[in-house]
């Protein structure tokens, strides 16, 4: 297992791994996390009932204040009056038990065999539930027939009448006897006769309006559907610095969530839910804009290690709001991630990173402790300042771009802090605001200095050819460079047009101009080993190559390349420069000496003796190096060199090195190989012009020549 592991590491298999992609995004998501988490939990208040508040709480969320709410519904249904409907069958129950009694009456008065004390009796009996003084029953037995049936006639439509109208209690109301009265004042009729409608009109009066319990719960449910909600919105003072916290208070804190000790896991969950979608929009950003990054774990290894180091920069700087720095936030090097991504990956990533970035400061940096610890003014703040400080960046080549980003950034977060006042102040606090003021130019400032320190780190550790460290390489004053120059000046010479030549066909077609220019004033370093026997380093000495073996001078020219890789390495050279050292040969054919060796031995001399071990060039600069290589040589050993010949010189090499197989390796085009060989010739036509000899130019040039001399 260990030795599969081992073998696997060697040979670079985790590089394009799928499961190492998946394990860095987890470890950028699982960090992420952890540096978070505690920032969106809010933390318990420490108060106390019945003491003054240490300062103004205001309430972190929305919530309905249920008590209250409560009070006001019950209040509500208790100002309900209870509702009451007339049952008119109770009236016509009424009127049918009159009529009824008064049939029975006249039924009495007309039996034959019953005393007259038998008769008052049974309508003493008939007349139970009526209450009748005692002259009445007599009245009613032996008043005239005539005289009963306007009784009756009276009785009944005045207790119709009364009842029509609606009673709500036993006996006659104060209206019901005024309309007694009133009927009884127009009769004419004996006081007794009149005294018993009175009696009979009371006694058969009966509520007929009764409370209806439906329709007053469905009116209690109604008022109460109309209380609003009584709610605590968000952001609202609960108490003010100083006010006595008493059992109100404490209540609306409690209901706040603002007390409770055990904290509650769905903040957790929420930042989890977060951070899964925030991996899943990055990973598909990455594959559609930026798609290299997932091709290459090492790159995408460095872009985690920029994101984590940044956010945890922001969370060394957000401890300083709990030594009551409020504005602390303002001081944060924000711009110190995309400034490192532009540098080092891709300004393609910019937006993105900055995103994220602001993200975490709007959590980190939130000043409402209790509340949802997101504050979108540090988010917006964190956006603008790593964005302008990316973009401002453009594609700068020299350190000093660095610190005027820096101060783009500052410049940024005056404008920024300025916008955010004007949008949460009424007056501008000037003095608070120079404060943040000075945080905000001092975490542009800072994202410079931090830009500048991490870079060579990031460069060392990951073999980073950036803009930076290539312009650093190019400087003549490397002491490679310098070494190269004095020990082999033929050879430094050599490799300064090699460069020219391979910028101007690398940025012609599309590929890194600059890093074809360095890697090639590096590219032969290795004929430091033995200078003179390379050819351009002879300076009209003797060849020491006329002096030895084919095969000798056969193994000191092919050892060259890995000769000058382990000096590059000696000199801490990033791998892509060694790599265009090592594969600018590719598997060439000496020719020259296998030529030679061919004529001075009888046996058979192996062709694979006399080409270089490779690799094949890998890599569009390495391809146009090789061929820049062979045509500054091939030039520099010609005389009288034309247009013509050149482009004949360009085009043959490049057809030699693709019918020897040499770029089958490269993914570079027949089409942008027509484009190198073009810009190729007419780089060098610029650079030897003075060699170039054209028959109009040498007439004109005698021309000039003999007008000097008449003049």
């Amino acid at each position: 297992m260990m030795n599969q592991l081992k073998s696997w590491l060697q040979e670079k298999k985790w590089i394009g791994s799928v499961w190492v992609r998946v394990f860095l995004f987890f470890l950028l998501g699982i960090v992420l996390y952890f540096l978070l988490w505690n920032h969106m939990i809010p933390r318990p208040l420490q108060v106390e009932k019945f003491e003054p508040s240490p300062s103004e709480i205001r309430s972190p969320v929305t919530v309905e204040d249920e008590e209250k709410t409560r009070e006001l519904q019950q209040a509500a249904i208790t100002a309900v009056q209870p509702v009451y409907q007339k049952k008119d069958s109770i009236t016509e129950n009424q009127m049918r038990r009159l009529n009824l009694f008064f049939d029975r009456v006249e039924q009495i008065r007309i039996e034959q065999g019953v005393t007259n004390s038998e008769k008052l009796e049974q309508l003493k009996q008939i007349m139970s539930g009526f209450s009748l003084a005692e002259q009445s029953y007599e009245t009613l037995l032996f008043v005239d027939d005539k005289v009963l049936k306007e009784i009756r006639n009276v009785t009944t439509a005045l207790v119709e009448r009364i009842m029509e109208q609606g009673v709500q209690n036993y006996g006659a109301s104060g209206q019901s006897q005024t309309m007694i009265n009133d009927e009884l004042s127009s009769l004419e009729l004996s006081r007794q006769a009149k005294q018993l409608i009175e009696e009979l009109t009371q006694s058969a009066v009966v509520p007929n309006i009764v409370y209806d319990a439906e329709a007053t719960r469905e009116l209690q449910a109604l008022e109460r559907s109309k209380v609003q909600p009584v709610m605590i919105q968000q952001n609202d003072v609960i108490v003010k610095q100083g006010q006595i916290i008493d059992d109100e208070v404490y209540r609306k804190l409690e209901l706040a969530g603002l007390l409770k000790e055990k904290q509650s896991f769905w903040p957790r969950i929420s930042l989890l839910l977060f951070i899964i979608f925030s991996m899943a929009f990055l990973y598909v950003f990455i594959r559609q804009s930026y798609p290299i990054l997932l091709q290459d774990n090492r790159k995408l290894f460095m872009y985690v290690l920029l994101i984590l180091l940044t956010v945890a920069i922001l969370k060394v700087v957000s401890l300083g709001q709990h030594l009551g720095y409020q504005n602390a936030g303002f001081l944060a090097p924000v711009a110190l991630g995309t400034m490192l991504i532009v540098l080092l990956l891709s300004n393609q990533l910019v937006v993105i990173s900055a995103l994220i970035f602001s993200m975490a400061s709007g959590i980190l940096f939130n000043p409402d402790q209790y509340g949802i610890p997101i504050d979108i003014q540090y988010a917006l703040y964190a956006f603008a300042a790593s964005v302008a400080g990316a973009y401002s960046l453009g594609r700068t080549r020299q350190r000093r771009y660095i610190v005027r980003a820096g101060l783009v950034s500052a410049a940024t977060n005056v404008v920024m802090i300025t916008a955010l006042y004007m949008l949460t102040h009424a007056t501008f606090p000037w003095r608070e605001m120079g404060v943040s003021y000075a945080f905000g130019v001092s975490g542009g400032l800072l994202s410079a200095v931090l830009t500048i320190g991490f870079m060579p780190f990031f460069e060392g550790a990951f073999g980073i050819l950036s803009t930076m460290k290539l312009i650093e390489l190019s400087n003549p004053n490397h002491p490679l460079l310098r070494r190269l120059l004095t020990e082999a000046p033929g050879t430094y010479h050599h490799s300064i047009i090699v460069g020219n030549l391979a910028e101007a066909a690398c940025e012609a077609i599309g590929a890194d101009g600059l890093l074809a220019r360095v890697g090639s004033y590096y590219h032969d370093v290795g004929k430091l080993n033995r200078p003179l026997y390379f050819i351009e380093n002879q300076m009209n000495r003797e060849n020491p190559h006329d002096r030895i073996s084919p095969q000798l001078s056969k193994s000191i020219i092919l050892a060259h390349p890995y000769d000058g890789v382990k000096l590059l390495k000696q000199y801490r050279i990033p791998k892509p420069i060694c790599d265009i050292a090592e594969q600018h040969h590719g598997t060439s054919l000496l020719k020259y000496f296998y030529h030679k060796a061919k004529q001075e031995s009888d046996e058979p001399v192996s062709e694979t003796d006399y080409r270089y071990p490779g690799p094949k060039v890998q890599f569009k600069e390495v391809a146009v190096v090789e061929i820049c290589d062979s045509v500054e040589a091939a030039t520099r050993s010609m005389s009288h060199l034309t247009p013509e010949k050149l482009e004949k010189l360009v085009r043959n090499i490049v057809g030699d090195k693709l019918e020897d197989g040499q770029f089958d390796e490269c993914d570079i085009t027949l089409k942008e190989l027509e484009i190198v060989t073009n810009t190729v010739c007419e780089t060098l036509l610029g650079t030897f012009h003075s060699r170039i000899e054209y028959p109009d130019d040498k007439a004109q040039n005698q021309d000039t020549i003999n007008e000097v001399k008449s003049s």
